[in-house]
């Protein structure tokens, strides 16, 4: 036997509903379960919703990819693996596409390179002692030497 916890009524083990005020024995009965669902419903909806308004963590936009800038120059770089009679042939026909006579090339000396650029010192016969920076396109630019004060270069001395 158990009590009706509303009327205080015995009733039987098996009884589902009181056969006094009707309440239900039932864990499971309709009104609980419609409450059970409603309440889900509105968690289950309020949940979405917060879940919504939060921020994504999607990774911020990266920009495309830039190419590096090449310090190296390459074409100067094997000037000085070159035979020196080849090296002076072409210094030769450098110093003379620049506007300037040179027959032959009595020495070269490789300075050193800074941002890219290779420098080296080309004495020619006829015309002196040129200060050549060598770009990586193969083009050149030349200073003489006797006016290194003015672009404060110094010829035959390695850079330090």
């Amino acid at each position: 036997m158990k009590r009706c916890p509303k009327c205080r009524d015995n009733v039987s083990d098996q009884t589902t509903v009181c056969r006094v005020c009707g309440h239900s024995f039932s864990i499971f009965g309709f009104h609980r379960i419609a409450m059970i669902l409603g309440l889900g419903t509105v968690v289950a909806v309020s949940l979405a919703s917060l879940i919504d308004s939060l921020p994504t963590r999607d990774p911020p936009p990266q920009p495309p990819p830039v190419a590096p800038i090449s310090t190296r120059n390459s074409f100067a770089e094997n000037f000085p693996a070159l035979a020196s009679d080849v090296r002076a042939a072409r210094f030769s026909k450098m110093i003379a596409r620049s506007g300037e006579a040179c027959t032959a090339v009595k020495k070269s000396f490789y300075l050193g390179s800074r941002d890219g650029l290779a420098y080296w010192n080309v004495r020619c016969e006829g015309s002196g002692d040129w200060m050549v920076q060598l770009k990586n396109d193969a083009t050149m630019t030349r200073v003489a030497c006797d006016s290194h004060a003015e672009v404060k270069a110094r010829c035959w001395k390695p850079f330090s």
